[in-house]
């Protein structure tokens, strides 16, 4: 039977299996450092190279660094940004270059494996689901085992000794994960969104039925569940209310997908109107900031006094290239737990700036990938579950001081989804813009 096995595997074996590899290493969060995984990128992508013997046209070429402007210019803001001055940020000179090599290097990897005609999608995205869900199984169980289900309602405003002492936060505020190779007290709020990225894979189980394909319909199933499963026992409120949010929203996608993938014009009206909102939104706040003519419009409820209070922070020191807690002072900063701001803090309005603008590509892509690409229906949805589930979450509740033990940040894009996304970013596109070799 073992031989079997093995002859089956030789048979099926092709370079891809490097890039399999790849995605597996960081869904699983493996060694939890950006230096490890560009590092691997860089391995993989010459390893495509030297056995598929490409030659990549010019066009190409520019087309691809065109694509990854944003995202490298975000790794350079990031660099020298007064974020990087914050003795507790912790954050190396070193990782930052590899993170701007990885932007590079991570989306030729996804455009290296587009053209392979041996790489199927729908194994990587079986490979990150799988891997995902066991990182966040393991999490999972440490935390249930620590805490209990319904820990975050059970023990609200309770408190835990750490070596004789009160626990600065309360025990309802924090999980644990395995980051690298060491269990590590975070925030819940990391915890569940993660959770809510992998519970994405349920959106597969709309488009294929059990009798055609069993192994994928039990992948879905299974990690799904366990990202539901993490995102419902722990109950953390508002991701539970987020989840089920969203979980309609893609459930009006599937039930209408047809009509809202080519951008109608009703759709289209929906869309521009809500951006349009949020854009003057902010800018009213920035303006505001400045000239000091209203508060009276955004101190209305929590939410939006959040916002505003962090904006007239920025405009109110001009701490635009980046800022901390130690550079600012403690007790002016309060950070909203959404990458729409606090990626000013860690990025400055540059590299904010650079980070919108590659929202906006990455979404355009997908819609070029969409209509053109031959690609089953179900990897392409559950793409965008990814993506959407990805931005949304983390526009909305993503903790970038995690930390509570060590209080060392974790920007968004340090983060093992992300990275996977920008593998993605690569691998999407229009076919006959980008498949000339």
């Amino acid at each position: 039977m073992s031989a079997n096995i093995i002859d089956k595997i030789k048979s099926n074996f092709s370079i891809s299996w490097v890039v399999y590899f790849f995605l597996g290493i960081v869904a699983f969060n493996f060694a939890n450092n950006i230096i490890v995984f560009g590092c691997l990128s860089l391995v993989a992508n010459a390893l495509l190279l030297i056995f598929s013997k490409r030659k990549f046209n010019g066009e190409f070429l520019l087309t691809l660094l065109l694509c990854v402007i944003p995202l490298v210019s975000l790794g350079l803001f990031t660099l020298t940004s007064h974020f990087n001055y914050d003795v507790d940020v912790n954050i190396s000179v070193v990782r930052y270059v590899f993170l701007i090599i990885s932007f590079v290097s991570i989306p030729f990897l996804g455009f290296q494996s587009r053209v392979d005609k041996k790489f199927d999608i729908k194994k990587a995205i079986k490979t990150i689901y799988i891997m995902l869900a066991l990182w966040m199984l393991i999490n999972f169980l440490i935390t249930l085992i620590q805490f209990g289900p319904f820990y975050t309602f059970i023990y609200k405003d309770r408190y835990f000794f750490d070596y004789g002492h009160v626990a600065r936060l309360p025990i309802n505020m924090t999980a644990y994960m395995l980051l690298g190779f060491d269990a590590t007290k975070v925030s819940v709020e990391l915890f569940t969104f993660i959770a809510c990225v992998l519970s994405s894979a349920l959106l597969g189980l709309f488009f294929i039925s059990y009798k055609e394909d069993k192994t994928s319909f039990i992948i879905y199933l299974v990690t799904g569940v366990i990202g539901a499963l993490c995102v419902l026992l722990t109950l953390n409120i508002k991701f539970v209310i987020g989840y089920f949010a969203l979980a309609v929203m893609f459930t009006l996608v599937v039930l209408f997908g047809k009509k809202i993938i080519p951008f109608n014009k009703v759709s289209k009206i929906v869309i521009f109107s809500i951006v349009g909102l949020t854009s003057l939104y902010f800018l009213l706040a920035v303006f505001n900031g400045v000239f000091k003519f209203t508060e009276g419009a955004f101190l209305v409820n929590k939410l939006t006094r959040k916002y505003y209070n962090f904006i007239d922070t920025i405009v109110s020191t001009k701490a635009y290239k980046g800022f901390t807690g130690y550079t600012l002072g403690l007790d002016k900063l309060k950070y909203t737990r959404s990458w729409m701001f606090d990626m000013i803090a860690i990025a400055s309005i540059f590299g904010w700036i650079a980070f919108v603008v590659f929202v906006v590509v990455i979404i355009v892509r997908y819609v070029s990938y969409y209509k053109s690409s031959d690609d089953d229906k179900t990897s392409k949805i559950l793409l965008i579950g990814m993506i959407l589930s990805l931005l949304l979450f983390s526009g909305a509740c993503y903790d970038s001081m995690p930390f509570y033990e060590t209080g060392e940040y974790l920007p968004l894009f340090f983060l093992a989804p992300f990275i996977l996304i920008v593998f993605f970013f690569g691998y999407m596109g229009k076919n006959e813009e980008e498949i000339e070799v």
